[in-house]
């Protein structure tokens, strides 16, 4: 362990420790079977998305297909029992799950106090320059675009483009990178606030946080212990989902190119503000909007059902519904059902949502070709946020991108540790694969 290490935190000092036992295991795991393969790919595979293809390690997060997202190997329903709170919060604390996802191990309260503590420190008045830059572009420029704009920003602040890769040896390279990690995470907070009130003028609070949430809560304006427990909720729900998904997936290619993390999530922010990634939660919620004006709110079962099946078989899609692995409800959409419930049990938007939510899935299972007719997170997600009074739904991939952080820079502290490569798969042409397999008997 290197002196900087040495004289480090303690969550840099635990990560340490893991690191040179992760990485004895990963040599004897090569030795050992270096040389099996994980799966025979299909050239279907080529033009489906790649779906279910072995590509990356990831150690922050596993998608079971009957069981949902799991973190760390606990399910989320597990986490937010075991999971230590902060204060008077309802909800754990995002900073026990960062230790969480880093580790491997479930922190105690005094891991979680540390980690709160430590990103208060770090956090910062954000540039006069990103503040500029964020009043200066377009009205019309989308929050996320500001986001991943403001990243590239603060990037000047790095540890690791300073570092001579000359003299320093690879195998102690993230000890740098992890200052950059948990600099850019302490900076999320005033970054998304600035972002949200720069849109709605609404003055910040100015008191004190017990978390990384409520300072986000407060940054945007919102003085509600509730919000922020929601917050925490929405964050961990949305932290990680497996290494496969386009955000987490573009944080990890950038980064095998040494690019350091303000870098390598800036582009990841950019895939996730896709329509078919982070814009999910926001097209959900437009759906559900539209069919309650067109069809209307106190539409009959039928009438519902109808419109349901008119979407389907015109070759559209019921937005909130399904998942790409998932064959179960998704165990975040329950997880936030709940919540909304307790909170507004009587809201008419809530009252509409869950009679689709009852509705949809046995009309979408009346459709052969659709695998999992049920809820995924998203067909919740807008509802909560409405509720809340969170209208600008173009602001909703903000707030995941910031619980995405926590997840994606985990992984991202661990690709390093692990010293992978620079990532470069083969690609053919489609003449190519012709010539391929010319003449080949099926």
């Amino acid at each position: 362990m290197s002196e900087k290490a040495q004289g480090a935190s303690p969550l840099k000092l635990a990560f340490a420790e893991k690191i040179e036992r992760k990485r004895r295991q990963v040599s004897a795991l090569k030795t050992k079977h270096g040389g099996r393969r994980l799966c025979e790919l299909e050239v279907s595979s080529l033009f489906s998305g790649m779906r279910s293809v072995p590509g990356c390690i990831h150690e922050p997060s596993t998608v079971d297909g009957q069981a949902g997202l799991k973190l760390r190997g606990h399910t989320v329903e597990a986490l937010l029992e075991r999971l230590p709170r902060l204060g008077s919060s309802k909800t754990p604390s995002v900073e026990g799950l960062f230790w969480l996802l880093l580790i491997g191990e479930m922190p105690g309260l005094a891991e979680v106090e540390y980690v709160a503590q430590d990103w208060r420190k770090r956090e910062r008045v954000l540039p006069e320059s990103v503040s500029q830059v964020l009043l200066g572009l377009s009205p019309a420029a989308h929050p996320m675009s500001l986001f991943s704009a403001a990243l590239l920003l603060l990037q000047e602040g790095a540890e690791f483009p300073r570092v001579d890769r000359k003299k320093v040896p690879k195998q102690r390279w993230w000890e740098y990178l992890f200052e950059d990690v948990n600099n850019l995470i302490a900076a999320i907070p005033a970054l998304v606030g600035e972002i949200y009130r720069n849109r709605t003028g609404k003055p910040a609070p100015e008191r004190e946080s017990i978390d990384w949430a409520e300072r986000v809560s407060l940054s945007m304006g919102m003085d509600d212990a509730s919000f922020s427990d929601f917050l925490r909720l929405f964050f961990i729900l949305h932290s990680d989902h497996e290494g496969g998904n386009v955000s987490t997936r573009t944080c990890k290619l950038v980064g095998s190119a040494l690019s350091d993390p303000y870098l390598a999530y800036s582009a990841a922010l950019n895939g996730l503000a896709g329509p078919l990634h982070g814009l999910a939660a926001q097209e959900a919620l437009d759906w559900m909007v539209e069919t309650g004006e067109r069809v209307g709110t106190d539409a009959s079962e039928d009438e519902l059902r109808r419109h349901v099946s008119g979407i389907v078989e015109s070759g559209g899609v019921v937005p909130g519904y399904g998942h790409a692995v998932l064959r179960i409800t998704d165990p975040r959409f329950v997880i936030q059902q709940r919540f909304a419930e307790e909170h507004f049990g009587d809201n008419k938007m809530f009252l509409f949502a869950s009679r689709l939510h009852r509705i949809v899935p046995s009309v979408l299972s009346g459709f052969p070709k659709i695998q999992n007719p049920n809820p995924n997170i998203d067909a919740m997600t807008g509802v909560l946020l409405t509720c809340f009074g969170i209208t600008d739904t173009s602001y909703y991939t903000v707030l995941f991108g910031a619980g995405r952080s926590i997840g994606a820079l985990s992984g991202y502290l661990w690709d390093r540790a692990y010293c992978l490569p620079i990532e470069r798969p083969k690609s053919y042409t489609v003449d190519m694969l012709e010539e391929l397999f010319e003449g080949v008997d099926l």
